[in-house]
């Protein structure tokens, strides 16, 4: 945690109290490299450097927000008067709280920050030579257009008047690669992209292959008849098909009566062989999660449990209003209201 970040948001926080019942003041810091080739040649090359932070306070029973991204002193303070003066025209919301918490808590898992350190040489050098491997497999491939590399990291500060200090940091690499397939009439193309903690980890030779397999096929593809067929979804096919229905595991969605499925919930709606989880810790994922926007301790949720439908994601607000637990899936950014959303 940086101590002259830190002290601004302290300052001004101290600055909000004297202004609103309850404050929240969130900073977002992130840095950014990326490239992409073309024609065995770099098209793009950018360094990205940003700072946002978001002010949001009750005051009244009503929510205001507001957000800079300026971090001197005057234009923070002035976020927040901004913030209290939008306050003013919003309805009032009783069950939207900042809630207390344990204090100062700090997410650098080492699973989520990058390791090591790449060039930008190194960098160019791996977008060029995507786009020269796929070319080299098969002369029907026509071209690859879309190739390139990027880098990046970022800290997020949460810090409130109910206690808590808020800290997480993270950051990782990835690369990408495309296949054109074309002969007559015939075509077929793919994407496919790899993320890691460092450059050396990226599965390039995945990268590069799955993208001509999958173009290859698709190229070879040819209509079939009309019938009745088992079908295997790909991981990213089925996740794609379940973001589809995110709506049924949204608590704000819930509490606003816009899911669909609401009255189902404790009820089998699905074949008892269906189970789905949210693992905050799943040890195969890219990100480790500790704590939510709230400042929560994050457990793993049972969503469909052999088929039947238990829960939506909850941050202290769904929850008042429902009537229920929170089980702390609460997330806001520098620029959002409160929300919630899922971890792994």
């Amino acid at each position: 945690m940086n101590a002259e970040i830190s002290n601004i948001l302290e300052n001004n926080l101290s600055y909000a109290k004297t202004k609103a019942d309850q404050a929240e003041i969130v900073l977002t810091k992130g840095t950014s490299f990326s490239t992409s080739s073309y024609n065995g040649k770099t098209d793009k090359l950018a360094i990205n450097q940003g700072n946002t932070v978001g002010v949001r306070v009750i005051k009244n029973k009503r929510v205001g927000i507001s957000y800079s991204e300026d971090l001197s002193p005057e234009s923070i303070k002035t976020a927040v008067d901004q913030a209290v003066s939008n306050s003013k025209y919003m309805n009032e919301e009783p069950h939207e709280k900042i809630m207390p918490t344990s204090g100062k808590l700090e997410n650098t898992n080492a699973k989520n920050q990058l390791r090591g350190s790449s060039s930008a040489e190194e960098k160019v050098e791996l977008s060029i030579k995507l786009e020269k491997e796929i070319l080299s497999l098969d002369k029907k491939v026509k071209s690859a257009p879309y190739n390139g590399v990027s880098e990046g990291q970022s800290e997020y500060y949460n810090f409130n008047t109910e206690g808590l200090r808020a800290f997480e940091k993270s950051g990782s690499v990835s690369c990408y690669t495309s296949c054109l397939m074309e002969e007559g009439a015939q075509n077929g193309m793919h994407y496919k992209s790899s993320s890691a903690r460092s450059l050396s980890d990226l599965d390039i030779d995945y990268v590069i292959s799955e993208s001509f397999n999958k173009a290859q096929a698709l190229f070879e593809a040819t209509t079939i008849k009309s019938g009745n067929y088992d079908v295997i979804f790909s991981p990213n096919t089925l996740n794609s098909l379940f973001s589809i229905f995110s709506v049924i595991y949204s608590g704000r969605a819930t509490a606003e009566k816009k899911n669909p499925l609401m009255r189902k919930l404790g009820e089998k709606i699905f074949d008892e062989r269906f189970s789905l989880l949210d693992d905050p810790r799943f040890n195969e994922a890219m990100t480790h999660h500790e704590f939510d926007s709230e400042g929560m301790n994050q457990e793993i949720i049972s969503l469909f449990e052999n088929g039947v439908y238990k829960n939506v994601f909850h941050n202290s607000k769904t929850a008042s209003e429902l009537g229920v637990e929170n089980n702390f899936r609460a997330t806001r950014g520098a620029r959002s209201t409160l929300a919630t959303s899922s971890t792994n």
